[in-house]
């Protein structure tokens, strides 16, 4: 199949001239012949949207259809609804934690748990590629203001990772059902590479307006810190607006040219070694075409030519200026920026421990280690997931899941410490890089910061609650270190009751402790069965700490010959660790003795028994979780 004659089955050539109109591609704009599906996703879904998070956006629409509509035109007819809901979706990833007070977080998590859950029913293996996309995508969110973009490629290439281009290219391999990898994609990054930049500085040209005057309307900063490239043009060449703007659709010009110039190198060279596949040159066609869609919808789309109308207060309040005469200095000069409040210290004394200052900067180091390392925030799901039922006010909700944070940090901090750990998610541990005494202290500090979020939520008929979890939260700890030392060997049945919460049962404590025996399983579990959890952790960590784990119990219990692996125990128990062939030598006994298989047969037990305590709530409460659903099936595939 050459370039020229790919068959377009599921899409339409828009007129030249009605896209010459609107903007300056220099590509053919192609329209979904669905779109009509697609515009009643998106309405549907923003109805919805509205309705229970209490927000309103205009997301993917525009008056020649949704985004989707553009990109990937030849998206097939099954995966037209659940691609424009996953595109309109990712605008609600890219609501930050606090931007929006009257979201509802968990009203906000289910529903894109739903979609989600949707994706891969379709097709799992291609949709993983879609969730793992996302991940990457919210990891780079989280970046924000973190980042030193000096100069122009490093701002290019942040707005290309920020922007979504995996998330774009992953969605071209779903809609189209291509049979690419991620490591396909990878070798052809010389060529998509200038598509996606353009693609995300067309983003930039029509957003800026909308996002340099909500900076400005808002009371957290005195300064504007946007990625957009238009900002950074006017700031790095004193331009004006208008100015950049020229400067930034020249630019964008080029790399269309740019990946123009490539993709046909490229495919003179496939053809000429009868080399690659069909997919590849159809993958390269939908990047084309995603291009031109994407410049012909931003010019168009209600998200940057309507949203004032979608604002929470009357747009009146807004700065107005003149694109033609407008600079830095007219924005960071607003009346907007110059009636901020601005905190002035009374005491040198203060300046040294409040939250800002050098002293307790050196006190949260640790912590701040460990929170820069990507999280999968399991905590903050389940915690809204059990929110859906609670219907809990949101700022409570958010004082909870930063309580259980200050937790899980100061069990972190410590749980490396008395496992001897070397690495934590693929990176050193925190004591190796602060020392174990500063350790110690910023996890005993972490639980200060967990009481401090505790007092506003007190009340005097339940705060023993917290207080009976806390003990229990390092009886089951001490248990552990306990049969590690002393070579204890417990049963299935000691195992699981570690990992119960010893409080009063009901349907939902019910589901919590479950949850919790499947994660601690699970994860006992894939410590020596997944490679890409050993990357993270280190090869057969458990087998270092001399942890009961489930495996190891189940084959000290089952195996014949259990003395040999009792003995190999006691080895570790002299030296503090194992070399890596007597930690092979165990797991080579496992795999003799179905071990493995026998600990994911619990494994799944388990998971079934999750499964039925969540099933028996949501008829009880009329609420189907798909959060709690979503969280289970990543669990799953992790």
């Amino acid at each position: 199949m050459s370039p020229v004659n790919i068959s377009f089955i599921h899409s339409e050539l828009v007129d030249r001239e009605e896209v010459a109109r609107v903007c300056a591609t220099t590509l053919p704009v192609r329209k979904s012949k669905y779109s009509y599906l697609a515009e009643k996703a998106v309405s549907e879904f923003q109805q919805r949207w509205q309705e229970e998070v209490a927000f309103t956006y205009c997301g993917g629409s525009s008056p020649q259809g949704p985004v989707t509509a553009f990109f990937p035109p030849e998206s097939k007819q099954d995966r037209v609804e659940i691609d424009a809901n996953e595109s309109t979706d990712a605008v609600g990833w890219g609501i930050r934690k606090g931007t929006i007070s009257s979201v509802r977080t968990s009203a906000m998590k289910s529903i894109q748990s739903e979609v989600l859950l949707r994706l891969v029913e379709i097709d799992r293996k291609r949709g993983n590629l879609i969730l793992r996309a996302i991940k990457n995508l919210s990891q780079v969110h989280e970046t924000i203001g973190s980042r030193d973009l000096k100069t122009w490629d490093d701002l290019v290439q942040y707005r290309v990772q920020d922007f979504g281009a995996e998330l774009n290219l992953m969605s071209i391999i779903y809609c189209c059902e291509l049979d690419l990898t991620q490591s396909d994609i990878d070798a052809l990054e010389k060529v998509w590479w200038p598509a996606t930049a353009a693609a995300a500085l067309v983003n930039d040209l029509y957003s800026f307006n909308k996002e340099v005057i909500l900076e400005l309307t808002t009371d957290i900063d005195t300064t504007i810190t946007t990625p957009n490239s238009i900002w950074y043009l006017m700031r790095t060449l004193n331009l004006t607006v208008s100015q950049a703007k020229t400067f930034l659709s020249d630019k964008i010009a080029q790399l269309e040219k740019d990946f123009i110039a490539r993709k046909s190198e490229y495919l003179a060279k496939m053809n000429l070694m009868s080399s690659g596949t069909d997919d590849v040159r159809y993958f390269l066609e939908m990047v084309g075409l995603g291009l031109s869609g994407n410049w012909y919808w931003h010019a168009l789309a209600d998200r940057f030519h309507r949203w004032v109308e979608y604002l929470p207060f009357p747009p009146a309040k807004l700065f107005d200026y003149d694109e033609a005469t407008a600079t830095c200095a007219t924005f960071l000069n607003s009346q907007s920026l110059r009636g901020k409040s601005s905190q002035i210290l009374e005491s040198t004394e203060d300046l040294q421990t409040m939250p800002d200052g050098p002293y307790y900067k050196v006190l949260h180091q640790p912590i701040d280690y460990l929170r820069s390392v990507p999280s999968k925030n399991i905590r903050g799901t389940i915690i809204q997931a059990l929110n859906l039922w609670l219907n809990a006010p949101e700022s409570e909700a958010a004082q909870v899941e930063d309580l259980i944070g200050h937790l899980h940090e100061s069990s972190l901090l410590l749980d490396d410490i008395q496992d001897s750990s070397e690495l934590r998610r693929g990176r050193p541990t925190a004591y190796r890089v602060f020392g174990v005494p500063q350790t110690i202290n910023a996890a005993t500090h972490a639980l200060t910061l967990a009481f401090e979020k505790f007092v506003p939520l007190m009340k005097p008929d339940s705060s023993h609650v917290f207080f009976d979890e806390l003990r229990n939260l390092h009886v089951g700890q001490a248990m552990d270190l306990y049969w590690t030392r002393s070579g204890y060997r417990p049963s299935i049945a000691e195992y699981l009751e570690m990992n119960r919460l010893t409080i009063k049962q009901t349907d939902l404590n019910d589901l919590m402790i479950a949850l919790g025996q499947y994660f601690q399983a699970r994860d006992d579990y894939i410590n020596l069965a997944s490679t890409k959890y050993q990357e993270q952790k280190g090869f057969a960590q458990d087998l270092d700490e001399g942890k009961l784990s489930l495996p190891l119990i189940h084959v000290l219990t089952q195996s014949p010959n259990a003395a040999l692996i009792e003995n190999i125990q006691q080895e570790r128990a002299r030296h503090n660790k194992l070399p890596a062939d007597l930690k092979q030598l165990i797991l080579d006994e496992m795999r003799d003795q179905k071990i493995l298989q026998l600990t994911e047969d619990t494994l799944n037990g388990l998971e079934a028994k999750v499964y039925r305590h969540l099933e028996r709530l949501e008829v009880s409460t009329g609420i189907k979780n798909f959060t709690f659903r979503f969280l289970l099936d990543r669990l799953r595939e992790m």
